[in-house]
């Protein structure tokens, strides 16, 4: 994160006085959760509509809002303005941000992308010096954010000033989410008024799943195996402890830590005892069950175990996402989530844009 710190001018004072006065958007009713804090931003110039009245609480957070918020954030305190630039109607927040060590100016390869909680966090947390991060919280782990998540000292730094709170007791981020511009109204007006923000209690003690552990078959016999006529997971099952959850992505069974780090049911045999253990990846599937096919083979692609069936939706996945290779992507790459990431992000990479020179051509290339 970078450091940067920027003394309070007569005008940045004259700033805080004197607000534009409020308009309220058609589709920001005046009892929804977030009507107070997108007020609040509007008035204080940072947010805006998207035109017809409307404010599109609903709609996803882009990198060039985030970053817009940032640095009007920034330019509201310090008592400056935004110039205006040629291009994009982003490029005045760019060089501003740049200018001001807000962001080197590398770390988005397409700022009309949609902003992932991470990414937010991180423009968010360089919208003012630091010393106005004033811890109010003692938190130091988190479920789903590791040291090496991409820009956990941001995500940690705001949950201690109490102006990110989490989505559940255990204080679950999601950071590879993306956001409504409502939620992030209500972040960035804890960023710009410290009286909003919250204590937070982090819970990471997990509780007992519900359901019955062990396999049963279910009435229409969906979970008994087409070859071998064994009992498989479902849905709701629990396995060892752990709920049996479907990926969001391919919709095939797992269980695990998510999907990431996650065991998939096409790789667990069941011993006498009534436990479980992997299959070592290589070894072919015996049955077909929930999407999975006699005969594939198990591959492990980073922390992740796929099938074979199961990889190449996936690769599909994360192709339907990518942009056209580019000078612009050149070093750039892309994770299993379909996201721009640089190459040492610490995520599960796919591919990387390079230039082929013997054809003239950019193209993203396979990692793995």
């Amino acid at each position: 994160m970078k450091r940067w710190v920027k003394g309070l001018t007569a005008a940045g004072v004259a700033a805080l006085l004197t607000v534009p006065a409020f308009a309220a958007f058609s589709d920001v009713p005046e009892n929804a959760w977030y009507a107070a804090d997108v007020e609040a931003v509007q008035e204080y110039g940072i947010i805006n509509g998207v035109g017809d009245n409307r404010f599109d609480p609903d709609g996803t957070l882009t990198i060039a809002e985030a970053l817009t918020m940032a640095v009007r954030t920034n330019a509201r305190h310090n008592g400056t303005e935004v110039p205006a630039a040629e291009g994009a109607w982003y490029q005045g927040a760019v060089n501003y941000a740049t200018e001001n060590g807000m962001i080197s100016g590398t770390e988005f390869a397409d700022y009309n992308a949609n902003a992932t909680r991470a990414q937010m966090a991180y423009l968010f947390a360089n919208a003012l010096p630091e010393s106005e991060y004033t811890a109010i919280n003692d938190v130091t782990a988190l479920p789903d954010v590791k040291e090496q998540t991409q820009y956990s000292d941001e995500i940690f730094l705001l949950y201690n000033a109490g102006i990110l709170t989490g989505s559940d007791k255990y204080g679950t981020f999601k950071p590879n989410d993306t956001i409504i511009r409502a939620e992030a109204a209500a972040i960035i007006n804890r960023v710009v008024d410290s009286s909003k923000r919250k204590a937070v209690e982090v819970n990471l003690d997990t509780e007992e799943p519900e359901g019955t552990e062990g396999l049963s078959p279910l009435p229409d016999c969906s979970n008994i195996g087409e070859y071998t006529d064994a009992v498989y997971p479902k849905e709701g099952d629990i396995l060892n402890g752990v709920k049996v959850t479907r990926d969001p992505i391919t919709g095939v069974l797992g269980y695990g830590n998510g999907q990431k780090g996650g065991i998939y049911l096409g790789i667990k045999e069941r011993l006498a005892d009534g436990s479980y253990r992997t299959i070592e990846v290589g070894t072919r599937a015996i049955d077909t069950y929930d999407g999975m096919s006699a005969g594939n083979t198990y591959t492990q692609i980073g922390d992740y175990i796929f099938w074979d069936g199961e990889w190449g939706k996936i690769i599909s996945y994360v192709q339907s996402k990518m942009p056209t290779a580019s000078a612009k992507y050149v070093g750039k790459c892309v994770d299993i989530n379909g996201n721009i990431v640089e190459p040492n992000s610490g995520a599960t990479i796919l591919f990387e844009c390079k230039y082929d020179d013997v054809l003239g051509i950019y193209s993203w290339y396979q990692t793995f």
